[in-house]
């Protein structure tokens, strides 16, 4: 069964794939098979993963703010 569960989902038909660990273009499942990620939402996009730049960078932010909705035109000064 899938660790997340979404608004959607179909607990008779969830899906096997349990997805581990991310480094660059590739994402790595609980078998160690190599995936190219290519997925994006609406709300989000792909990075890559394990960038070092990126992980310093949202670390410092966390340390200040880690979470602000900008949902409906909300500013934080």
């Amino acid at each position: 069964m899938s660790p997340i569960i979404y608004p959607t989902t179909n607990f008779q038909q969830t899906e096997a794939l349990i997805i581990e660990r991310g480094d660059g273009a590739y994402v790595y499942d609980n078998s160690g098979k190599q995936y190219l990620e290519g997925l994006a939402g609406l709300w989000c996009t792909s990075l890559g993963y394990n960038n070092r730049e990126l992980i310093a960078t949202t670390s410092e932010q966390m340390s200040k703010l880690s979470y602000s909705h900008m949902f409906g035109g909300k500013l934080i000064k």
